[in-house]
């Protein structure tokens, strides 16, 4: 079968790889339908050391059941389902509580072994999936594939940076970075009331994006917050950039006893100012989306209306040219690739 795979010093290409197989009794073999590209994906094939070459890349997905192990019991050959992009057990104390990030058996597809022992990832015509029962469900009527393989993650991250933050109604919120992340985190604010979301990004095509789905769109943010809050700050800053000057303008951002939620992975040494974050009482959180978590409140968000994500897809491209999809994400030429395999 062909998979999306790593060279080594930036470069992926699409190769022939063995067929997954079952081997344990947890495990599906997925039959995938779409996939999509990350900017995890892109921070990791541009650090050296992070990936070993060979690596098969992707953990945004959605595709049918093609096979089940033993000992699954709620999915069968043949059902459509929903993906999470990492895998966790479902039974330690940390899936019970819902972390299932912190699962001890956590592994993510497609990043090597950034995230845990190694799992190949989804950019492929198959995968193998550990804990089916608990890392896949059952994809419902009313959820188109571009939805679906948004749901597997990057929603997910968009719906915990927007809860983890607590917007309310009436806040000013503001996000830094208009990526697929920020956009996600932008729809989930406005759904929780913000009585204005202020995305700041260099890139006008994206601040384009931003103010299509509503937000007010700039370059700079600082005065225009401060208009909007009456000088006071933000109520809930998300720092979505994953770059030192978007931390650093983040923490400027944000109000006295406001919040500030940083979900976009640093991707360079970045600092805190913690004098004036006490001096404000200023809540700091980190954030990572859980998809299996989150997956039946924006199943029903996705598939009744209220959050509509396909703007966030801007282009949709084959397996084949994979190798295009991840140079035009690299120059952010386009927002967010679709990969029909």
């Amino acid at each position: 079968m062909r998979a999306v795979c790593y060279l080594g010093d930036g470069r992926v290409t699409l190769e022939d790889v063995p067929e997954p197989k079952i081997e344990q009794d947890r495990d599906a073999i997925i039959d995938v339908e779409a996939a999509s590209i990350c900017g995890t994906d892109l921070h990791l094939i541009h650090t050296e050391g992070a990936l070993a070459p060979g690596t098969r890349l992707g953990h945004e997905y959605t595709g049918k059941v093609l096979e089940v192990g033993r000992a699954v019991r709620c999915l069968s050959p043949g059902q459509a389902v929903l993906g999470s992009s990492f895998v966790a057990c479902g039974s330690c104390r940390a899936c019970r509580r819902g972390d299932h990030w912190h699962c001890r058996q956590r592994r993510m597809l497609g990043t090597g072994s950034a995230f845990g022992p190694p799992l190949d990832g989804a950019q492929a015509e198959r995968v193998r999936v550990p804990f089916a029962d608990i890392v896949l469900s059952p994809r419902p009527a009313g959820i188109d594939t571009a939805s679906a393989v948004l749901l597997s993650d990057v929603l997910a991250t968009g719906y915990h940076v927007a809860a983890r933050g607590a917007v309310q109604a009436g806040d000013v919120v503001a996000i830094v970075g208009a990526g697929p992340v920020g956009l996600a985190a932008l729809l989930v604010a406005e759904l929780c009331g913000a009585a204005v979301v202020v995305v700041i990004d260099q890139l006008q095509t994206r601040r384009e994006t931003a103010m299509d789905l509503g937000a007010v769109a700039t370059d700079d943010g600082v005065s225009i917050v401060r208009e909007l809050s009456d000088g006071w700050g933000a109520d809930v800053v998300v720092e979505a950039s994953g770059s030192a000057g978007g931390l650093a303008l983040a923490q400027d951002l944000v109000r006295g006893r406001g919040t500030l939620a940083v979900v976009g992975a640093p991707s360079q040494s970045a600092a805190l100012d913690p004098v004036s974050l006490f001096e404000r009482e200023v809540a700091v959180r980190f954030v990572i989306g859980n998809p299996i978590s989150a997956r039946e409140e924006l199943t029903r968000l996705v598939r009744f209306g209220p959050l509509d994500v396909t703007p966030l897809i801007s282009q949709t491209l084959g397996l084949d040219d994979a190798g295009e999809a991840y140079e035009l994400f690299a120059q952010r030429a386009t927002l967010k690739i679709l990969l029909r395999i």
